[in-house]
């Protein structure tokens, strides 16, 4: 299982997908799927900010 990565630590070095851990504006916190902008240096969210992201598991296999 993949660890959390701090934002102060590193971000992701390739635009993607991952998951973030975000404090909003009036308190909350929550995991989601957000984008990574490289060229922008911040990833796609409304949250207040993005604290923690890791990389998106594989997608599962299904068999037939």
């Amino acid at each position: 299982m993949a660890e959390w990565i701090s934002v102060k630590e590193r971000l992701p070095e390739t635009e993607g997908s991952y998951l973030v851990f975000c404090r909003y504006r009036n308190g909350p916190t929550r995991q989601d799927i957000k984008l990574w902008m490289p060229k922008l240096n911040k990833f796609t969210s409304e949250a207040n900010a993005v604290t923690h992201w890791m990389e998106l598991p594989p997608d599962p296999v299904t068999e037939e």
